[in-house]
């Protein structure tokens, strides 16, 4: 039987499809998604998750004591996930079903996800959903691996509002955003310190105490390796949580396959095709040549982060799908209510885990000064340029088309607003965050940041980065030369 106080995989106590209930049927995944397309059409098998709902139904019913049979409908579908809201009208609850999608890296991330909530929730006193019942096999009577967990109501996330919102609420947005991003930050026990993902400790009771950090411990992170035409994700995963180790580890893996041996080179592996500009000057020596560079510049990064204050290397959850769509705000009041998506949490140092929202760092290169600190940086996408200069109207004070130039050239004026947008909105939030965590503050962590953050980069983007990035990587190794000369 569950309850809502179990957190790791139950089986239920029936077998797949074989519920009925009085009265009203739960309706099946296709006939759901039926009511979503046009009349006639028919759902693909391919687009179903091959979750069974009655099943889903009485995993809910148990896992809350309810009797009640809930009304089951669509909720939301994300890239990796279908979300379905079971009602319980009379018990006035609600129960928000995350099915993982088929091919789906998110179902391999499942057990992680659910003790990271629990982590964020219980230790951190993060606000996150209660998780009421989970399993993560593809074999549950469920039918797809499932997360089931509260619904939070009356919110809205934070996109839906930014633009439109005072001033005084956007502080007030930015604020909330920054005091939590702090508790994310906060240091974790040392026997969770390094690079990786949070999981239950092995061998827990049925009901664990969440609040002990000794309910959880740090696995291997997982790294998809296929590019993302690939249907099906091919992962890895070292067997270490060292920062130092992990990198290492994937700098090899990543180099054979992008070059497996000294004659040849798998342009699929760097993104390259026959018809690409560039791909006539990547030949193995000068492949060879990129990646030693690039690896040279992992390695001085790592010394970096080693010779960094202890506090600066401390390891803190870190959010790689850190955007406004993740938040839940209370709709009057605009404070957080919840943190959703909790898939892609990592373990990483602190100085690896200071970002922002992709809302403010997202950002156009079109019509960006090629002589700006952005290009002679690397053109690392991850480092948003910072660009000052006046918001412009569409229209000059003449009443003239200011989006191209006398020549009919564009002059993007669009994407010129909003990196100057962004910026501002960046130093704003950081001038929050300073408030929340010293350490934002401090002198030599935004450089420290930029040094690890582009070799982060290297290591997991593989052959592609090197290659794209190899002029300069060229003009870093030789700056590297000069100075151990000099």
């Amino acid at each position: 039987m569950l309850s809502s106080n179990i957190v790791h995989p139950q089986n239920l106590p029936i077998a797949r499809g074989s519920l009925e209930f009085d009265g009203p049927q739960v309706p099946t995944e296709t006939a759901l998604l039926r009511a979503r397309r046009p009349p006639g059409s028919s759902v693909p098998d391919w687009l179903l998750t091959g979750v069974d709902l009655p099943a889903l139904v009485y995993a809910a019913r148990e896992a809350l004591c309810i009797d009640e049979l809930p009304k089951v409908t669509y909720e939301a579908e994300g890239g990796y996930n279908r979300l379905f809201l079971l009602s319980f009208e009379e018990a006035h609850r609600s129960v928000l079903a995350r099915v993982a999608l088929k091919n789906a890296r998110s179902r391999f991330h499942i057990p992680s996800a659910v003790a990271t909530m629990s982590f964020a929730r219980h230790i951190q006193s993060i606000p996150t959903p209660e998780v009421y019942a989970w399993n993560a096999s593809d074999t549950n009577p469920v039918g797809a691996p499932y997360i089931l967990q509260e619904y939070v109501s009356h919110v809205v996330e934070p996109w839906e509002v930014f633009r439109k919102c005072s001033d005084a609420q956007r502080t007030i947005i930015f604020e909330e955003l920054a005091r939590y991003h702090a508790a994310f930050l906060s240091p974790l026990p040392s026997t969770l310190q390094g690079i990786g993902r949070l999981v239950f400790s092995p061998g827990l009771a049925s009901s664990p105490d969440l609040s002990d950090p000794r309910t959880y411990a740090l696995g291997p992170v997982p790294v998809t390796l296929s590019p993302p035409w690939e249907e099906t994700p091919r992962l890895w995963s070292g067997t270490s949580t060292s920062v130092e180790a992990v990198w290492s580890e994937l700098y090899t893996v990543r180099s054979s396959m992008a070059m497996p041996d000294d004659q040849s080179i798998e342009l699929d592996e760097i993104g390259l095709d026959e018809d690409q500009a560039g791909v006539q000057a990547c030949n193995p020596s000068a492949f060879a040549a990129a990646a030693s560079n690039a690896h040279s510049y992992i390695r001085r990064s790592l010394s970096l982060l080693q010779q960094a204050p202890a506090d600066l290397s401390a390891s803190c959850l870190f959010r790689s799908d850190y955007a406004f769509r993740n938040v839940l705000l209370d709709a009057k009041t605009l404070r957080v209510r919840a943190f959703i998506d909790w898939d892609d949490i990592h373990v990483k140092p602190f100085v690896l885990s200071v970002n922002f929202p992709e809302d403010i760092t997202s950002f156009s290169r079109e019509g960006l000064d090629p002589q700006s600190a952005y290009f002679r940086d690397g053109a690392f996408g991850v480092l948003p340029p910072d660009e000052d200069g006046e918001m412009l109207d569409i229209l000059d004070e003449h009443g003239n088309y200011r989006a191209v130039d006398e020549h009919g050239n564009p002059t993007f004026i669009d994407e010129h607003n909003e990196r100057i947008r962004g910026t501002r909105y960046r130093r704003e939030y950081i001038e929050h965050l300073k408030k929340f965590d010293h350490r934002v503050g401090r002198d030599g962590t935004w450089e420290l940041r930029k040094d690890l953050v582009r070799a982060e980069y290297l290591v997991m983007r593989g052959g592609e980065a090197w290659w794209d990035k190899r002029e300069w990587l060229e003009q870093q190794s030789q700056g590297a030369i000069n100075a151990d000369v000099g």
